[in-house]
């Protein structure tokens, strides 16, 4: 299944010609009609080799579990910052007040408050499917060992709904208008948004360390449970 960001309007007007009923659309939003879910993604997808039976779901879990360990400790690469190191960063950035003088360089300073909203959608995106997915693997462990993989969906749940809540504050209070890829928003425009935001992240980046945490206990629970 493939999530995606697209305006509910252009996909209207696409569909309109192959089918005048609502109810037998392909396309199915969210509540919030910015989001929609599509399992026939219009892409060809080759696969090279031989044809292997899919892992169970217990060695997928193992896999994600292990790979968000070691993506949240990883160093800088090609010039990116990954895990820790982009939540300590993104803080850093937000910090240095002469890089949001919009009187200095108007045009410079709205393409890094659109940097900026775009990454905060992307995270929060990220983390509400975490803690769905992580909900949905739960049945796989023994009921009294469930409790740490609900925390880490918890974590990503509050990670997502804060971020939410945060944007919901800038759009509110921030005059400053921003606007890319189709979205319409406002951006951390003062000193009080950016220091906001920054708690935010240290927030963020807490439960993130707690969930790497979790990981390695759920992953030594299931390798002995499992044999992957």
């Amino acid at each position: 299944m493939c999530r995606t960001y697209f305006d509910r309007a252009v996909f209207d007007a696409l569909e309109q010609e192959d089918c005048q009923d609502p109810e037998e659309r392909r396309m199915v939003f969210e509540d919030d009609e910015r989001y929609l879910f599509s399992d026939n993604w219009p892409f060809l997808i080759l696969h090279f080799g031989e044809k292997e039976e899919p892992p169970l779901p217990a060695a997928i879990l193992k896999t994600s579990l292990v790979t968000l360990i070691q993506s949240f400790h990883a160093g800088k690469c090609r010039g990116y910052y990954q895990g820790k190191e982009a939540y300590e960063e993104w803080i850093r950035g937000l910090s240095e007040e002469e890089d949001f003088c919009l009187e200095r360089d108007r045009d410079k300073v709205l393409r890094r408050l659109d940097v900026n909203d775009s990454m905060l959608c992307q995270l929060a995106d990220s983390r509400r499917a975490a803690a769905s997915w992580l909900r949905e693997n739960i049945p796989l462990l023994q009921e009294e060992e469930r409790g740490d993989l609900e925390r880490a969906a918890d974590n990503c749940q509050a990670i997502a709904d804060r971020i939410h809540a945060f944007r919901n504050r800038v759009n509110d209070s921030s005059t400053c208008a921003i606007a890319y890829n189709g979205v319409n928003a406002f951006g951390v425009s003062t000193r009080e948004l950016r220091r906001e935001q920054i708690r935010l992240l240290t927030y963020a980046l807490s439960l993130e360390e707690e969930n790497c945490a979790l990981a390695g206990k759920i992953f030594e629970i299931l390798d002995k449970q499992y044999t992957v």
